[in-house]
């Protein structure tokens, strides 16, 4: 019985787990690993177990060429002179370019896991050559890799008091990561660890809920036929962006950005606007809009968003942002009392719709401003981009995509 280490990405756990569980049928015994932390007593647990093993098993996926941990476990087997074996799990792996320390070693094509693909793995790992002893002195040891799951992780765990803007990037990161493929269970721990904190808002707490439901039923389902989904209809002349593309182009140049995935591009947006090669405008539909611009008339230079939306009677809008952070503009006390004048006047709220447009304007639509101060390297913009597009989703829950053009010098 061979002691057999997989060197894998958390992405891959389940496919891992199947493979292990062939090997152990096969008579050897693997080991890979399934905890959830970080630092330097994991790292050296990790490299112990790699000058201990016999094999060393490399899970060959797109998300393990990436790994530095994968890679910094790779490179310190090659220099102990263990046994490598790439294993090949994902077909989105291109063998024709893969790195130099991989490319040169015979792989097992294990994406099938039928028995064709379990024989070509036993006589492998028989044509393996033996181990040989440990170098005396062993090799230096790589240093501990940077995972995101620790980061995370150490951010969650901080004593300081995180702000709102901290707490939900957390939360629409794990989001984002969930969506992209990694573990359930990864992502569940770091939710439920990070709605423990003593100082989460209650606001963040029905994100994270909303998150964990997702994880567990999937996410929710589209609207029936009688509840139409609002969406801007613009014409255009490309071809329809696939769905996990945050944004295309229409035939002027604008973009039609996604708001279920618009972080990414509201950062792009921000720092551009932040090294003042454009202003922008977000526009939901001609009566609402969004305006990303850099101000300088303060003693900092910030990145400032302006809204100009209409809203309903009730203020859904106006109380969004205004949970949000955001500096409501709306008149008033002489808005207020226009607002009384005209209601009494109409016998109430459901003759509203009586008067004229430039009263029902002036009444309805309000304005809001947000500003985030801009760091030299930019780096600052990460978290204002998320609360923007969290902005951005909760005026517009309906809609599904919105065009942003650049603002018009004169």
């Amino acid at each position: 019985m061979e002691k057999v280490f997989i060197s894998y990405d958390r992405a891959s756990l389940d496919v891992v787990k199947a493979l292990a569980e062939d090997l152990v049928a096969v008579g050897h015994k693997p080991w890979f690993d399934q905890e959830l932390t970080g630092g330097q007593r994991w790292w050296d647990s990790i490299l112990a177990r790699i000058r201990e093993c016999e094999i060393f098993v490399y899970a060959l996926t797109s998300d393990s060429l990436e790994s530095q941990a994968c890679g910094r476990e790779l490179d310190y087997a090659m220099q102990l002179g263990k046994p490598v074996l790439p294993v090949l799990l994902s077909d989105r792996v291109e063998t024709a370019h893969l790195p130099g320390s991989v490319g040169q070693i015979q792989y097992v094509d294990y994406r099938q896991l039928d028995k064709q693909a379990a024989f070509a793995l036993v006589r492998a790992i028989t044509e393996l050559p033996s181990a040989p002893p440990v170098p005396d002195p062993p090799p230096d040891p790589p240093p501990v890799p940077v995972s995101y799951v620790v980061s995370l992780r150490e951010k969650i765990d901080s004593e300081e008091v995180l702000e709102y803007q901290d707490q939900i990037a957390l939360v629409i990161e794990l989001r984002d990561r969930f969506r992209d493929g990694r573990p359930e269970s990864e992502i569940s721990k770091l939710l439920v660890r990070l709605k423990r904190r003593d100082d989460l808002l209650a606001k963040v707490a029905r994100e994270i809920d909303s998150v964990l439901e997702e994880i567990a039923h999937g996410p929710a389902p589209a609207p029936s036929p009688k509840e139409p989904v609002e969406q801007r209809v613009v014409p255009t002349s490309v071809s329809e962006a696939p769905e996990s593309a945050a944004r295309t182009a229409d035939q002027s140049g604008h973009l039609h950005l996604q708001l279920d995935d618009a972080v990414k591009e509201c950062t792009r947006l921000m720092r551009e606007a932040a090294d003042e090669r454009g202003s922008w405008i977000f526009e939901i539909d001609p009566e609402n809009q969004f305006t990303l611009t850099l101000d300088t008339s303060g003693s900092a230079r910030s990145v400032t968003a302006t809204a100009k939306l209409r809203d309903s009677v009730s203020g859904t809008r106006e109380k969004e942002l205004t949970s949000l952070g955001w500096k409501v503009e709306d008149h008033g006390f002489v808005k207020g009392a226009a607002g009384a004048a005209a209601l009494y006047a109409t016998s109430g709220i459901a003759a509203l719709a009586l008067l004229s447009k430039n009263v029902r304007d002036y009444l309805l639509v309000f304005e809001a401003t947000r500003s985030w101060t801009v760091q030299d390297d930019g780096a600052s913009l990460s978290g204002p981009a998320v609360e923007f597009a969290l902005a951005l989703k909760r005026v517009a829950p309906k809609v599904e995509t919105i065009i942003v053009r650049p603002v018009e010098t004169k």
